[in-house]
């Protein structure tokens, strides 16, 4: 066994707080609206997961994935 093994604590968001699926939803929430498409996409994997589920995702790549799925929903029909 390695010295340090065991859970690790998530990383920060440059807001300050954890990385994790229940502050990334909050986030999604206030920004782009409950019912936005990023925020169902995050709500999504949180039930899944969990809410304290740490995000291991570069903040700015993933800002960057959110912000695509607010602004261009994609066609439910597959368009």
């Amino acid at each position: 066994m390695i010295a340090g093994d065991g859970p690790r604590p998530a990383p920060m968001l440059s807001t300050g707080v954890p990385s994790t699926l229940g502050n990334w939803h909050a986030l999604c929430v206030a920004t782009f609206g409950a019912d936005s498409p990023a925020t169902t996409y995050i709500g999504s994997v949180m039930e899944e997961q969990g809410a304290d589920m740490a995000v291991l995702a570069d903040e700015g790549q993933l800002l960057n994935a959110l912000v695509q799925m607010a602004l261009f929903p994609r066609d439910e029909g597959g368009d």
